[in-house]
């Protein structure tokens, strides 16, 4: 049932995707078909987006027969709007179910990464505020921070679908994914020559998450204690067992190990961050102008490339220099090219109109206290030769032989050709002046991005002895890359537990305890919880709060630190553990100040049953304990306000729910 579950879910939404891009063909016959699969959920979210700075809309599941049905009816419609469409249709399908797939093997959302954070974020816009949202682990403030339109676009789809929070996350996860490589795709149809064998070739290099370590890294420093370890082995680099060429590191006192995001890495990664958002507006860009030089006339790459830079300002803002050249770039050499849009006037309004619908959002994040620094690289922070011989090849090499060609490429081909070289060189001298790895996984991994799905192409389509070696060497190093992720990934999968729960929660469902807390606290919504003793970050405790759609009265106090709550997000942090430890002189008076309607006794906080009965007593005339301990070693469960319990006499004592089932 699991998995009939998940294909109808796919179905579904892959049906609305596909749907618009239909509808997207039938209204604008004369535009790029590819871009129909990006303008129609963009402006769906734009525009709810701008609606819900004025009105909040918590649920969207009326508007769903209205949109399956209208959409239906689009493709059962004979006509010719499936021209040029029947091959991104395929490209979609294939990598969403792929996407998919792979993340129902493993779909927890865990507390090792910045998963959990991820999953609050998109919380944040489900509980019925107007934007700006409360920012759900530390209400009644505000989050404005720049890595929040991927987690609205992923709200839109739990609320459209009526889904569970960690559903709407693998779900959204695993479709941004796919969009991802289908731009890729896109550019590489285009600039191989409209060569569908090149366009599902490159599908297969994304999918592979192949670098010019690959084969280093697969055959040299196996077996990985984890995925993590494919993208960062600093902790193995000085171990001779596990790397034979360890000298290499005498000219990297940075550690930067061989840690680059290529475009597929968010398969295999639990975390739902606005880099993968980043790669997207990376390639859509290019893509955009890619569809400029297709057509003769046309108005929505125009627009694309003048909306995505401010998109990617309040999406994944580490990409703006990327992206914002990628753009400007775009347009300039399509009109030095002699290329207009069909209707300067449709192009100009349209933008406009974005920029308006963008603007509540923008404007909110002008008022964001903390930011990054643009500067000069300091010296250190310059790619290391070894690193750039071992990392790039498959984008320096094909840049080199294209060099000989180069008199035979097509004129947008040339000019990307420039451009990934000109990408690289500013990087290294300028940039976001934070820390080097922080420069490896994003703007290398954007560049990165861009040069495999121009370069390459153009490199597949030569006859050359030398483009045809290398080509085959793409081939080899994707397979090797593809099998050990798959192998690797698959060894840390709990089929029995966790294959296809989607939920995401799995880690607490199979502990009685934490399962017992999840049914008692689910019943309510919107609640702000006191989670349990708090820590920097990647604590478990808030998992039962989040994942039961409740907000924290504080949680990981570093993901607020750098929403730029910073000395609030201490206090707080100080003030949670002193009512756990009795440092507090008044915890009712706390509880009642901060409008926390439930506590949670965490099994790991390991609270005495002395310490247990004393909070029991100074909080008892407003709250009341359910206990969730069962047969465990360690005090667990919940303390709700008197005034929210109806039936929890009953409840008390039946077993978890068929929400919450506990796994043996």
């Amino acid at each position: 049932m699991l998995l009939l579950r998940v294909f109808l879910l796919w179905a579904l939404i892959s049906m609305h995707i596909v749907g618009a891009a239909v509808l997207f063909r039938r209204l604008f016959p004369r535009e790029c078909p590819w871009l129909g699969y990006f303008v129609g959920p963009l402006v769906f979210i734009i525009g709810l987006n701008f609606i819900e700075h004025f009105v909040a809309v918590p649920s969207l599941v009326w508007l769903l027969p209205f949109t399956t049905l209208g959409l239906a009816w689009v493709l059962i419609q004979p006509s010719n709007s499936w021209n040029g469409l029947r091959l991104p249709t395929g490209v979609f399908l294939g990598s969403y179910a792929f996407v998919l797939g792979i993340k129902s093997m493993h779909p927890d959302i865990g507390t090792n990464s910045e998963a959990l954070a991820d999953l609050n974020r998109i919380l944040d816009f489900c509980l019925g505020d107007v934007l700006p949202q409360t920012d759900s682990w530390m209400p009644p403030y505000n989050h404005q921070w720049y890595y929040m339109f991927q987690m609205y676009g992923a709200s839109a789809i739990k609320r459209l679908f009526f889904l569970d929070l960690g559903t709407a996350y693998y779900f959204s996860f695993s479709l941004l994914c796919s969009w991802v490589f289908l731009a890729g795709c896109g550019v590489a149809y285009y600039a191989s020559g409209r060569k569908v064998w090149v366009t599902l070739l490159m599908l297969f290099f994304m999918l592979a998450t192949f670098t010019g370590s690959s084969v280093f890294i697969d055959l040299f420093m196996r077996p990985y204690p984890n995925v993590w370890l494919s993208v960062n082995m600093s902790d193995q680099w000085d171990n001779p067992a596990q790397n034979p060429f360890v000298w290499f590191l005498k000219s990297d006192p940075y550690h930067q190990a061989l840690k680059l995001f290529a475009p597929g890495i968010w398969i295999w990664l639990d975390e739902f961050h606005p880099t993968l958002a980043g790669h997207y507006l990376t390639l859509g860009a290019i893509l955009a102008t890619f569809a400029i030089f297709c057509r003769d006339r046309s108005n929505w790459p125009w627009i694309f490339l003048l909306i995505l830079p401010f998109l990617t300002v309040i999406t994944a803002a580490w990409f703006l220099f990327v992206v914002g050249f990628l753009c400007a770039s775009g347009i300039a050499v399509a009109w030095w090219a002699g290329h207009r849009p069909q209707d300067m006037r449709v192009v100009l309004y349209g933008s406009l109109t974005a920029l308006v619908l963008l603007w509540p959002t923008l404007f909110a994040f002008t008022s964001w206290s903390d930011g990054q620094s643009f500067g000069w690289n300091p010296k250190e922070w310059h790619t290391p030769f070894w690193v750039f011989t071992i990392q790039w090849w498959p984008i320096y090499a094909p840049w080199f032989l294209l060099c000989f060609v180069w008199h035979r490429l097509n004129f947008v081909g040339r000019w990307f050709h420039a451009a990934i070289a000109i990408l690289f060189i500013g990087v290294e001298l300028f940039n976001v002046v934070e820390s080097p790895w922080n420069t490896t996984e994003k703007m290398w991994g954007a560049i990165y991005s861009a040069g495999l799905v121009t370069l390459v192409p153009m490199v597949l389509v030569e006859k050359g002895l030398a483009f045809r070696a290398l080509s085959l060497a793409f081939v080899l190093t994707a397979s090797i890359s593809l099998y050990c992720w798959i192998d690797n990934y698959s060894q840390w999968v709990d089929w029995k537990n966790d294959f296809m729960h989607t939920q995401g929660d799995g880690y607490l469902r199979g502990d009685p305890q934490k399962a017992r807390m999840l049914q008692v606290l689910e019943p309510y919504r919107g609640l702000t919880v006191l989670a349990g003793k708090t820590n920097w970050a990647y604590c478990e405790a808030p998992a039962i709060a989040v994942f039961t759609e409740n907000r924290c009265y504080i949680a990981w106090y570093y993901s607020e630190q750098i929403c730029g709550h910073g000395g609030e997000a201490e206090y707080r942090n100080k003030l949670n553990n002193d009512f756990y430890s009795g440092a507090l002189p008044d915890p009712l008076g706390f509880l009642d100040d901060n409008n926390v309607s439930a506590v949670l006794i965490w099994p790991q906080d390991k609270i005495s049953d002395a310490r247990l009965e004393t909070i029991k007593q100074q909080i008892a005339s407003d709250f009341r304990y359910v206990d969730c301990r069962l047969d465990g070693n360690d005090n667990a469960g919940v303390f709700l306000r008197r005034s929210l319990v109806r039936n929890l006499a009953s409840s008390s004592s039946v077993e978890p729910s068929s929400r919450f089932p506990v796994i043996h």
